[in-house]
């Protein structure tokens, strides 16, 4: 074999060489940059779910104080409307506490309470009678204390009609 032929060999050696190691180059390198790829898209993803989570809360948030609020201000409006009521309510009371028949009825309740004893006189308010017991008792026959009696329930009924309106 002539050195010419030789040196040819040892040519296309390193050629085939060289070529053999670009190729694996090209290949890590091209391996290297998909598993960038691959954990850059992990790590976009990761802070995407993480910046989506923190805005869900973060409406949640907005939206459970934005309820709360409308939820404040219908109770406000209820109370405000109930408030309303009750005084109306008790503006008619010494009116109705007027009529003879309601006067005498609260009257006769008021010594009816007292029971029997000594001659005990009711003394006239603007919604009814008290009867003062030689033994301190105080005994309330008036539409204000019957109203107060009854108020829970009447309220009651008047958020009924409310919701239903």
């Amino acid at each position: 074999m002539a050195l010419s032929d030789l040196l040819a060999a040892l040519e296309r050696d390193a050629t085939d060489r060289v070529h053999a190691i670009r190729g694996d180059g090209d290949a890590r390198a091209a391996e290297i940059r998909e598993a960038a790829a691959r954990e850059r898209a992990a790590r976009i993803a990761s802070r995407a779910a993480t910046f989506v989570a923190e805005r869900r809360a973060e409406a949640d948030r907005e939206l459970a104080a934005a309820a709360h609020r409308a939820r404040a201000a219908v109770l406000s409006a209820r109370a405000a409307m109930l408030d309303r009521v009750r005084d109306a309510v008790r503006a008619e009371l010494p009116g109705a506490a007027a009529d003879p028949d309601v006067a005498r009825r609260l009257a006769d309740a008021a010594l009816a309470c007292a029971g029997d004893g000594p001659e005990l006189v009711p003394t006239r308010l603007a919604t009814g009678f008290v009867v003062e017991l030689p033994t301190q008792v105080r005994i309330e026959a008036t539409l204000e204390s019957l109203f107060a009696r009854e108020w829970p329930r009447l309220a009651c009924e008047a958020l009924a009609l409310e919701r239903e309106a």
